[in-house]
């Protein structure tokens, strides 16, 4: 069976739904709504507004849902990522794909959110910016996040190196979380904590999912936080989720291991600072 969408897929448009929701097209391409714009980014869209220092000094571990600090500099910005399956302009995909999530058992699910993946996004942007999450949300059930895991369930390995993404679950909370490193020892050379923190930065902005920060307790994590995620997001979000977390801890764990290593004696990490 093929579900129908209420709104076709025009309705549901970027083009569309910006407006309803007090965006105004830009002549730079993409929407604004005071500070905040929302355009393209990669194959999908990015909603973002500046940074203040306040924003910068808070922890990542704080904030609901997506958003997170990019970029350094002036250009530093909080973004909200919305992937391009959520984008109602998404050719090439069978209906019964995009829209599994709302049929159970061949049955339309009535009580359902009559939006669409996109505008549901950036209803789920809107509402997490104000550190708000959605009256009566639930965090996806076990079931959901084994099967999307898949056959290598919640298992990274790097080489000689495993790691257990941990499913951080509450009431009004739920992210997927990684341990990269650590504890940080209190003697760590101030150039290798530099290379450190230079890495977390540099994953969080190539992963556009994930965010990467220090624990209380000095131990580098990444994770991606979809408190209030919309349940038309999940299908498509838990997947992209778990697979942001094994390709970057793939890429950053043995590095980051290494920093914190007091053995091993790397002549860039002593001479040379990132940039």
């Amino acid at each position: 069976m093929t579900a129908t969408l209420t709104d076709p897929a025009a309705n549901g448009s970027p083009a569309a739904v910006a407006p309803r929701h007090g965006f105004k097209s830009r002549k730079r391409g993409g929407y604004q709504r005071g500070r905040m714009i929302l355009q393209r980014s990669g194959a999908g869209w990015q909603l973002t507004l500046p940074a203040g220092e306040a924003d910068a000094a808070r922890p990542a571990p704080e904030r609901p849902g997506l958003w997170k600090l990019h970029g350094s500099g002036p250009a530093r910005r909080l973004a909200f990522p919305i992937p391009a399956i959520s984008v109602a302009d998404r050719a090439g995909l069978d209906d019964d794909v995009i829209n599994a999530n709302l049929i159970d058992d061949g049955v339309i699910n009535e009580t359902r959110d009559e939006a669409g993946p996109f505008e549901a996004c950036l209803r789920w942007a809107l509402t997490s910016l104000a550190g708000e999450v959605p009256a009566g949300w639930a965090a996806p059930s076990e079931a959901s996040v084994a099967e999307a895991a898949g056959e290598t369930g919640l298992t990274i390995r790097c080489g000689s190196i495993l790691r257990q993404i941990k499913v951080v679950r509450a009431e009004r909370r739920f992210a997927l979380r990684v341990p990269l490193a650590g504890p940080v020892p209190a003697t760590l050379p101030e150039r290798r904590a530099a290379w450190l923190g230079a890495l977390l930065r540099d994953s969080q902005d190539r992963w556009q999912l994930v965010r990467c920060a220090m624990t209380p307790d000095d131990r580098a994590i990444a994770e991606v936080d979809l408190t209030g995620m919309p349940a038309a997001a999940a299908p498509f979000l838990l997947p992209a989720a778990l697979a942001s977390l094994r390709w970057l801890t793939g890429a950053v764990v043995e590095t980051a291991e290494l920093l914190l290593d007091p053995e091993a004696d790397t002549e860039l990490f002593q001479c040379h600072g990132p940039a």
